[in-house]
């Protein structure tokens, strides 16, 4: 018992810490309401010892207010804060809750274990050969698209207005295709893994040598959540990608970005076969704008 509760403060000091330079980094920035009710949520639990109590549930609400799930961050925190204080007014019961957490957080540690195993095997099975199958369907939907008269669909999310001066990027046009790719992400993530961030590079380098391009960069998901999260989310993938890009030196007013969430899949199908590939940020090129006061809004 004596070696567990200092491991649980100094867990516990680590999140409060983390949430506290959240806090700090927002600045003079609108507070958001869910955002503020989620760290009040957190604070909360903390302050009644919920990260030595109900270690688990604290590492849950701390992962989901990091994600940017503030409702299900604020409820696992309440949850936290009322098991602890509900555990508290029983007598003799912290060395028995004490064996019970440690084997829930041993559980926890060895699914965040697989969840990683699970993402970097992921991010290695795009093979040669599911490169190839995403090329071929590629150029039978650019195909698909030349043939239709109408333009694209209006974006459901957008960033800043597409430049009217734009078009799409393929053989019509120039007289041979984009060779910019997708690059994919994890479930439930904006982050760039290291396999697209090589990517980028790679489309960042050709942008660079046709610097009359601009490039329009779409956020999209898998079918799984609500159609509002992953209309926010398809767009931090489509900034996330911007970002990288911005940093290698392409200018911003180049760059547009846009979200469709989920509802523009790129591979029908219900389960991570299809999934995998719909977690994409895609790439339409085409003519650069010309000289602009603001890049972006």
């Amino acid at each position: 018992m004596n070696w567990y509760l200092p491991h649980r403060i100094g867990v516990g000091a680590i999140g409060a810490a983390l949430l506290v330079v959240a806090t700090g980094c927002a600045g003079t920035a609108d507070v958001n309401p869910s955002r503020a009710a989620a760290e009040e949520a957190i604070r909360s639990a903390h302050a009644v010892g919920a990260d030595q109590w109900t270690h688990t549930d604290m590492v849950l609400a701390e992962e989901s207010y990091r994600i940017g799930n503030l409702d299900l961050a604020k409820q696992r925190a309440d949850t936290a804060r009322e098991k602890t204080l509900a555990l508290k007014s029983v007598p003799g019961l912290s060395v028995r809750f004490s064996s019970v957490e440690t084997t829930a957080s041993t559980a926890l540690s060895t699914a965040q274990r697989a969840e990683a195993k699970a993402d970097r095997a992921e991010a290695n099975s795009l093979s040669a050969l599911e490169q190839a199958r995403l090329a071929e369907l590629r150029a039978k939907e650019a195909k698909e698209a030349a043939a239709r008269v109408p333009g694209p669909a209006p974006a459901l999310l957008e960033s800043r207005s597409t430049p009217s001066t734009s078009s799409t990027f393929g053989a019509g046009q120039f007289g041979r295709e984009t060779p910019l790719k997708d690059v994919f992400f994890n479930y439930d993530s904006a982050a760039v893994r290291a396999d697209a961030r090589d990517t980028l590079m790679t489309n960042a380098q050709w942008l660079k040598e046709n610097r009359d391009v601009a490039v329009t960069i779409e956020g999209h998901c898998d079918e799984r959540g609500s159609t509002e999260y992953n209309l926010a989310l398809g767009h931090r993938r489509a900034k996330a990608a911007q970002e990288v890009l911005v940093a290698t030196g392409i200018a911003p007013e180049r760059i547009t970005t846009v979200s469709y969430g989920k509802e523009r899949p790129f591979v029908q199908g219900h389960d991570e076969s299809a999934w995998r590939f719909n977690r994409r940020a895609h790439f339409v090129a085409g003519t650069a704008p010309g000289p602009r006061v603001s890049s972006a809004r």
